[in-house]
Formats: structure tokens, C-alpha cells, sequence
């Protein structure tokens, strides 16, 4: 079972970067090049086509053998013998074996399907957490770069008031600090962002000199559903191919199970063939040739009447496997309502969230105005306006913290819930 992926968005001081001027590329657009190129898809891909050569030569070994030999001798007497003959054997009867390694091998086929679903879900899950972090990275450079701007004014007219004598040095180096702190803000924030694009590129399996954008798309929060908790955990059940897995799993464990049992029974087999042997012999004193031709049929039956408990040992130890496959579905079922119990905690959470932090938000932006103007009027400490910049700047990046983990937690309810994934 896959785990279910989280978010770590940034805090506001390690905010993204700026993006490459390059061709756009959307979820959707990101999610179907992953699953054409994508090494682990691939592999799983390449995994059932050995199942389906295994069934292949499971179905072929019901068919005889055919077999051909020649052989040419030679002796100091000037003798000559040569050989040649067809053989050919089949297995008529071993306990059923045959048709249950076929079954088996059919099983593992359409298992192999199912861990291409898997490896194609666990594909676009990771995905979406490096675009939607992308996003966050490419949204909190406009806040560092707005936040720039308005110290850059700030500054401008701190360094006028100083010149003039209505601001002391002190309150000079501070708004000179948070000046520099602005500037370093924004580079760091265009760091982080080109470095996340990376990771995407590098989780897409693009070549390094692929120019690469994220598109931005239009996300409202507002009205989006919470689907129902356990709604989601039963459709969760239903179609996840992890899940799914188990009932093949479980066909090839009971065939494991009957190989092993006919092992007690006898094994009946046939074979045939035609040879035939030449030999010349020349001498001074007289020359003859031999021909003889053997055709034979033979049927052989044989039965291991005391194997060392061989038999019985696998047997016990392929019933002990359909256990741990049986755990290990009660221990994915868990694993899944944990994870889907966790994104339906956080959805919601940070929906409730978003209406709080809207409140914050409006209050921050009015008491930095409100701080500002003061400061122009020698109301109040630059220290005291900083402080109110930035809970101002604060509020913007965990109001857009919240956005985001709404948009992801959403999602992933929704794969969950056997819906695409889109933005």
C-alpha cells in the first residue's frame, strides 16, 4: 500500500523562485508524460510481459517433446557405425500440476495489470504534491516580491527623514535591515521555486535542458466538498489495484497450495521414438553392410513413496503464505483509513482554516497601513512598524498555506475516492 503524501509548505522566509521562460506544462499534461516515460511504470510494464511469457511456456509444457540425435563412428578395422533416431516424451498425469501452475501464472498476469494501476497511482500522487508545492513556491514570490517593493518605498522615504533630521539612525539601520532582509526574501523565495521545478522535471524524467513552466491554474477553495469519510474509505476498498491485488493474490497462493498437494500424487509419463543403426565393415577379404531400426513406446509411472517430509513441508509452508497475504490485507485496509482519515482531518482543517485566516489576513493589512502612516508621522518605532510588516506577510503566506493544503488534502480524497485528479 502506498502511503499517502503530505505537503511541507515552506515557511514565508525559504519562499520560491522565479520560473523559466519555457513551454507551459499543466497537471494533467504532467501526469500523462510521467506515465509514458516514467521508469517505475515502465518496469512494472516490462514485469508483465515475463508473467505472460511464463503463462505462455506454462500452457506449451502440456504439449510432447520432440527430440533428434546422430551420431558417426569410425574404427582402425575399417568399420563404420552410424545412429540416428527421434524421441519423444509427454507427461500424462502429475496430480494436476500442469493446469494448476497455468492458473497460478494466469493469476500473476492479472495481478501485474493491477501493479501498473498501482505504479501509475503512486506516480501522479507524487506528482501532484511537487505541482501543487510548485504552485505555493511560484505564489509566494509575488508576496516576497510585493513585500520588496514596499520596504523599497519605505526605505526611499526613511533615507529622506534622515537626511532631514526627523529620523534618528537608529530607526535608519532598522528599516535598512528589513530592506535587506526583503531583497534576501525574494531571492531565496526564486531559489526555492526553481529548485521545486527541478524535482518535478527530474520526477517527469525530462532531459535537464527542457524548458519547463508550471501553468497556473484558477483554484477557489470556497466551495469545494469534503466528501464523507467512510463513503471514501469503501470506494477506496473497491478500487484501488493494491487492494484489488489480493483476490489474484489470493488464486495464487491456493495454487501454490494445490502444486504442493500433488506432489502426492503418482506421475504418469510417455515416450516414443524410432532409431536406427548402420554399420559397414570392409575387409580384403570380404564387405558387408548391417541395417537394424528400433521403434519403441514406453509409459512410465512413478511415485515418491517417502520424500524426507519434503512434501509435507511445502505444503504447511505455502499454507502459511495465504496467511500473510491474508494479514497483509487486514494491515492495508488499516493503512488506507489512516490515510484517508488523515487527508479528510487536513481538508477540512484547512478549509476551516482559510475562513479564519481571510479574518487575519484583512486585520494584518490594516494595521500595517495603518502602522505605516504612523510611521510617517513619527507616530511610532520603526521597530513597531517591521513587526506589523511582518504579521502582515505572515498572514499572507499561511492564508496561502491553508489554500493549498485544501487543494492537495481535496485531491487526494478524491483519487481516493476513484475521481482524476485535476486542478
Amino acid at each position: 500500500m502506498k502511503k499517502l503524501f503530505t505537503l511541507s509548505l515552506l515557511p514565508f522566509f525559504l519562499t520560491p523562485a522565479t520560473a523559466q521562460t519555457g513551454d507551459t506544462w499543466n497537471l494533467e499534461r504532467c501526469i500523462n508524460y510521467a506515465f509514458a516515460h516514467n521508469i517505475s511504470i515502465t518496469s512494472s510494464e516490462l514485469q508483465k510481459e515475463t508473467s505472460e511469457n511464463n503463462l505462455s511456456q506454462a500452457r506449451w509444457s502440456r504439449l510432447p517433446n520432440l527430440t533428434a540425435s546422430a551420431s558417426q563412428s569410425f574404427d582402425n578395422e575399417g568399420a563404420s557405425a552410424m545412429n540416428a533416431g527421434l524421441n519423444s516424451s509427454i507427461t500424462l498425469f502429475a496430480g494436476g500440476q500442469t493446469n494448476k501452475i497455468i492458473e497460478q501464472n494466469k493469476a500473476t498476469v492479472a495481478q501485474r495489470s493491477l501493479q501498473i494501476e498501482e505504479a501509475k497511482n503512486s506516480v501522479q500522487l507524487a506528482i501532484l504534491q511537487a505541482f501543487v508545492q510548485c504552485l505555493y513556491n511560484k505564489e509566494a514570490i509575488d508576496v516576497a516580491q510585493s513585500n520588496l517593493e514596499r520596504t523599497t518605498q519605505l526605505h526611499n522615504q526613511a533615507q529622506v527623514k534622515f537626511e532631514v533630521g526627523a529620523l534618528s539612525k537608529k530607526d535608519l539601520a532598522e528599516i535598512q535591515a528589513q530592506f535587506a532582509q526583503s531583497q534576501y526574501s525574494l531571492l531565496s523565495a526564486k531559489n526555492n521555486y526553481a529548485n521545486q521545478v527541478l524535482a518535478l522535471k527530474q520526477l517527469l524524467e525530462l532531459p535537464p535542458q527542457t524548458a519547463f513552466e508550471i501553468e497556473i491554474p484558477t483554484i477557489a477553495t470556497d466551495n469545494l466538498a469534503i466528501p464523507d469519510l467512510m463513503e471514501t474509505y469503501n470506494k477506496a476498498l473497491a478500487h484501488l489495484p493494491e487492494m484489488r491485488s489480493y483476490a489474484y493474490q489470493n488464486r495464487i497462493d491456493s495454487m501454490s497450495i494445490g502444486i504442493a498437494k500433488s506432489a502426492y500424487f503418482p506421475t504418469l509419463s510417455a515416450s516414443a521414438g524410432i532409431n536406427t543403426n548402420t554399420y559397414v565393415f570392409n575387409k580384403p577379404s570380404g564387405e558387408y553392410d548391417m541395417f537394424r531400426d528400433r521403434y519403441f513406446v514406453n509409459l512410465n509411472l512413478s511415485y515418491p513413496i517417502f520424500t524426507r517430509f519434503q512434501r509435507k513441508t511445502q505444503v504447511e509452508n505455502a499454507k502459511i503464505n495465504q496467511k500473510y497475504t491474508e494479514l497483509a490485507y487486514e494491515s492495508d485496509k488499516k493503512t488506507i483509513y489512516k490515510n484517508i482519515e488523515t487527508a479528510h482531518i487536513n481538508a477540512t482543517t484547512a478549509q476551516q482554516n482559510e475562513i479564519v485566516l481571510t479574518q487575519m489576513l484583512e486585520a494584518a493589512r490594516t494595521s500595517y497601513e495603518l502602522s505605516y502612516e504612523q510611521f510617517l508621522l513619527g507616530g511610532i518605532s520603526s521597530i513597531d512598524l517591521t513587526t506589523t510588516q511582518t504579521a502582515f506577510i505572515n498572514a499572507q503566506l499561511s492564508l496561502m498555506q491553508a489554500k493549498y493544503y485544501t487543494v492537495l488534502y481535496s485531491q487526494l480524497l478524491a483519487f481516493y475516492s476513484g475521481n482524476k485528479i485535476q486542478l
